[in-house]
């Protein structure tokens, strides 16, 4: 987690500028959002020069971010600013973090504030720690979040001079509310698309080291270095596989992606789509192994943290509930490498923090993983990182590279 100065320049911060600037506008389509973010591009002489052709993958990336921080809402078409408000912290005493339309002069209202105890910025532009080098990923265009401390009998004048609403839901209370893995498939639209257009269906996933440390490209991408595999496939008379996940190819790098359920073909996102898998693939484990991609780190404070290959980022509603945990992005970092001077490295992970033991029970039911870890083929998603057995303590790094070999393994012996 990286505190800025509060002194900093917000006036020149790229992620403040475009925030400032959906909250003026309030609302929009995704081509207007990509046609602002294209003028911030151009006119900020501080950062690199980005071609036309990397807005969109650029694009795609922040408003999946920005939206997971609370601040706006987006569908395929149009996004939405969210209201001002001031989340609450469950576990975190008397700290709250500010989400949704933000003006420049919030900023003079901070540093001028009797009511608040103390604020702070955190560096949200997804830098992740490779040796002692840091990375940039996505330039700076997510904004810093702003966490506050505050005294009870002052959070109404707070909310009142900031014009915030207060949301004291907790956490675990929202995650709660929200559909379950299955249910996002169910409620999903139904989709009809070309049958001239290539299908492909999923496989299984794989472990693909890349030669080179750096994941930053000029595209602004993360190197798929935990990647999903999908093959060719064609319709049988029946049509294609029940409950399992398939993409078309609607133009060159643009994947739909749907799963065939009940005689229809339920269109979802890409995150929905590989959790439903791994929620699918445990209950066959006859065809398939199904590896523990989920970690959760029992010694960090002051709550647990959970983590998890960015390659399989949790759908979007999921990420908002960690969001009201910490109030912030997740942490990118690599494993150290396989081998000393080896050049083979592991995926970068995310990790989010303050998340609780019983928040991530229920996360587990939403997922519907299973969390009861047997050592036998139909294995629990969930590592625990603390000691579960009296001398018996194995790496992050060591479990993935294990789980990711087996997987390996029964994809290419099935």
């Amino acid at each position: 987690m990286n505190y800025l100065n509060s002194k900093y320049n917000h006036q020149n911060f790229p992620g403040n500028i475009l925030l400032e600037w959906m909250t003026q506008k309030r609302f929009g389509t995704i081509n207007e959002f990509r046609e602002g973010l294209s003028n911030i591009l151009y006119n900020n002489s501080n950062l690199e020069n980005v071609k036309d052709s990397e807005i969109y993958d650029l694009s795609n990336y922040l408003l999946n971010d920005i939206s997971s921080l609370l601040h706006i809402e987006y569908n395929e078409k149009n996004w939405y600013v969210s209201p001002p408000s001031l989340n609450l912290f469950d576990g975190l005493s008397k700290k709250a973090f500010i989400s949704g339309a933000r003006s420049p002069e919030i900023y003079s209202l901070l540093e001028n504030s009797n009511n608040i105890e103390n604020f702070y910025f955190v560096d949200n532009s997804r830098t992740f720690k490779s040796g002692f080098n840091t990375e940039y990923l996505r330039s700076n265009f997510i904004p810093p979040s702003i966490i506050i401390s505050y005294e009870d009998h002052k959070l109404s004048k707070i909310a009142e001079e900031f014009s915030l609403n207060i949301v004291d839901t907790k956490a675990i209370d929202f995650l709660r509310s929200l559909p379950s893995i299955s249910s996002l498939v169910e409620i999903a639209s139904n989709w009809n698309f070309n049958k001239g257009l290539e299908v492909q269906r999923l496989e299984g996933f794989k472990l693909d080291f890349k030669n080179q440390d750096n994941l930053i490209s000029t595209q602004q991408k993360l190197i798929g270095d935990f990647a999903s595999v999908f093959e060719h496939t064609r319709p049988t008379l029946e049509g294609f596989e029940d409950n399992t996940l398939h993409r078309v190819r609607e133009s060159r790098d643009n994947w739909t992606y749907f799963v065939p359920h009940k005689g229809n073909n339920k269109k979802i996102t890409r995150e929905v789509g590989l959790w439903f898998s791994l929620s699918q693939r445990q209950h066959q484990e006859e065809k398939f192994f199904t590896p523990n991609y989920l970690f959760l780190g029992m010694d960090d404070l002051p709550n647990p943290s959970i983590t998890f290959p960015i390659n399989l980022k949790l759908p979007l509603i999921y990420a908002k509930a960690l969001s009201l945990c910490s109030g912030i992005l997740p942490e990118l970092y690599r494993p150290e490498q396989l081998f000393y001077n080896s050049h083979k490295t592991y995926p970068v992970f995310a990790k989010y923090f303050n998340i609780s033991k019983e928040f991530i029970d229920v996360l587990i039911e939403k997922l519907e993983l299973d969390s009861a870890s047997t050592g036998r083929k139909k294995d629990s998603k969930v590592y625990y990182e603390n000691e579960l057995f009296p001398g018996q303590r194995t790496t992050l790094r060591e479990k993935f590279k294990r789980e990711a070999s087996k997987e390996v393994y029964y994809l290419n012996n099935e």
